[in-house]
């Protein structure tokens, strides 16, 4: 059952990936408002977690040392977002997604740095294949100088998200689940909101609110599924193996190159032209990726 909820959450995100890239193409009129949307319409997800868990609330709160990190993760969190919207702007969801694949990279040589985890073989070679892997994606389409631009903006949003994730596995350690993921939610909200108290950042966001207000719906049901693809996510760690659960999610960039793919011929309005560019050697690299990053989690 553990494989069923593996294969089914990174099919989630590649959902999100697919639909923020059209968000950022056609509805944002910068790719940070993703960040301040995204954090406003968590607002409806953090009302819906009393009445999908409604039993587990009763506990009480963590002390002010267990808060304080689950907001800075959601603070990191927020940061990811931000650089990870912006690559979304320069280059197509299916290799940014690809991209994501940095992340369980990023967290043994964190790990190292931060406590002195000590690495095999394996664990080297699947770093660099992921590496290698991901520089290749950055030379497939001419535009070499966005490609660049969004590899290095991945890059950066990988080693924040590392970061929130390692203080996420710290607070888990401590707390339950759900209340640190509330915690940590609540921290992606104020985060996101807090730059609308700059004056300039509201006058941006306002000459974008005639775009947004018919995209508001969509905007939640994002939301939605992300908070679906988390529940998922903790379904499968909580069944299986985390290392092999995560080796089974590097398949997300695969599912966003078939899925954006398919749109372009089932609804072209959200589908991505570019995906139909060297999809198979695209894959190919996406498969090299899942070697890299299966060899980091079992080494």
């Amino acid at each position: 059952m553990w494989v069923f909820f593996a294969l089914l959450f990174p099919l989630l995100f590649a959902i999100i990936c697919i639909l923020d890239a059209f968000f950022v193409e056609r509805v944002f009129v910068r790719p940070w408002i993703g960040t301040i949307t995204s954090a406003l319409a968590s607002i409806f997800g953090l009302l819906l977690i009393p009445f999908a868990f409604p039993p587990t609330l009763t506990q009480p709160p963590t002390n002010w040392k267990f808060i304080g990190i689950a907001l800075l993760a959601g603070l990191l969190t927020q940061v990811s977002q931000g650089f990870y919207f912006q690559a979304l702007a320069d280059c197509e969801a299916g290799i940014v997604s690809a991209y994501l694949n940095l992340i369980p990279v990023f967290l043994p040589i964190i790990s190292y740095v931060a406590f002195g985890q000590a690495f095999t073989v394996w664990t080297y070679l699947g770093i660099t294949i992921n590496i290698l892997a991901s520089v290749a994606l950055c030379l497939i389409d001419a535009n070499l100088e966005a490609r660049w631009h969004s590899f290095g903006l991945m890059v950066t949003s990988s080693l924040v998200y590392a970061l929130a994730v390692l203080l996420e596995n710290y607070l888990f350690d401590f707390v339950p689940v759900l209340e640190g993921f509330l915690w940590v939610t609540l921290g992606i909200v104020l985060s996101g909101s807090l730059p609308l108290l700059l004056p300039s950042v509201r006058q941006i966001f306002r000459s974008n609110w005639p775009t947004l207000r018919p995209a508001v719906a969509g905007l939640i049901a994002i939301e939605i599924v992300n908070l679906a693809a988390i529940y998922v996510r903790h379904r499968a760690v909580s069944l299986g193996d985390p290392s092999l659960i995560e080796a089974i999610a590097t398949i997300q960039p695969g599912y966003t190159f078939l899925l954006s793919f398919a749109l372009c011929f089932l609804a072209p309005h959200f589908g991505d032209e570019q995906a139909k560019q060297h999809l198979w050697f695209k894959l190919g690299l996406v498969v090299l990726m899942v070697l890299g990053v299966r060899l980091v989690a079992g080494g």
